[in-house]
């Protein structure tokens, strides 16, 4: 479902794996027109500018340029998903998952992270946190926290080594994936258990090199495998709302971040244990 504005007509595509690429892996260029520079999606009269286009090239460059403005309100957002704790009157409420900008995030996985306690030594980008927990509280309302334990990535005569088995899966698959290249010696070691961050903590999901790399840069990824040179192969990637956006916040649902930049008609196909809030009232 290409976004843009929902009364300009696109067509939804298929993709596979191999043509999709995560969103923090390119950055939203700049629009072009010079009167929606310094403007959020939500503040511009679409409709009239649309309709007014004096062209089809004109439409399709504001169409273009709702589409860069709609990515970076996307980014700014998010949304929770399937409450695991009912309770009206707890004051944590738990989460199976969040649309977290533009991505989706849910127990299990693993997050990059902006800071980490000083106590911890740790340099935050070496630092990867296994999701435990998704939660809100109403002593902090309209805020979204994020607890784990805390992995680096160390050699393996280091401490707290953790067996392969026990580890989120997306740090499995990168420690399996480094050990059949040829790099035997790293492990992921625990850092700290149950930590708690807040959103602007948290920089995007962790990806695997052997996932990613091939992406961002295949040339790069298959010289350092052929070499058996994978020991300081990692991929980088933008972080969430590092771009000239204003916090939105909460949501109520994905199609409600997504806005006027679908139709109005426009549904999202999700598994069936995804469930999503359906008016505003629920999250206030």
């Amino acid at each position: 479902m290409p976004i843009g504005h929902g009364i300009v007509q696109q067509n939804n595509v298929s993709k596979t794996d191999g043509d999709m690429r995560p969103f923090y892996a390119f950055t939203v260029p700049p629009v072009t027109l010079p009167e929606l520079k310094d403007k959020e999606f939500d503040g511009v009269p679409w409709e009239p500018l649309l309709k007014g286009a004096a062209d089809g090239n004109r439409r399709e460059m504001i169409a273009l340029d709702a589409s860069k403005m709609a990515a970076v309100k996307i980014d700014y957002s998010y949304s929770l998903w399937s409450p695991l704790s009912e309770d009206p009157n707890s004051k944590p409420v738990t989460y199976y998952g969040c649309f977290f900008g533009a991505e989706r995030v849910e127990i299990g996985d693993a997050m990059r992270l902006r800071s980490l306690p000083a106590e911890l030594n740790v340099p935050a980008e070496t630092g990867v946190l296994g999701l435990r927990f998704i939660f809100t509280t109403k002593d902090f309302p309209g805020n979204v926290f994020f607890r784990g334990h805390i992995y680096q990535l160390v050699s393996e005569d280091k401490p707290n080594i953790v067996r392969e088995e026990h580890l989120p899966i997306a740090l499995r698959l990168e420690s399996q994936w480094r050990h059949s290249v040829g790099a035997q010696r790293w492990r992921y070691a625990l850092v700290k258990e149950n930590v708690v961050f807040k959103e602007q903590s948290i920089r995007g999901r962790f990806y695997p090199t052997q996932r990613l790399m091939p992406i961002l840069n295949p040339v790069e990824f298959r010289d350092a495998v052929s070499k058996g040179r994978v020991d300081d192969l990692y991929a980088h990637l933008n972080n969430r709302m590092d771009g000239a956006g204003r916090y939105l916040g909460r949501k109520v649902n994905r199609i409600g971040t997504l806005g006027a930049s679908v139709t109005h008609t426009a549904r999202l196909n999700m598994e069936p244990f995804i469930r999503e809030e359906l008016n505003e009232k629920a999250i206030e």
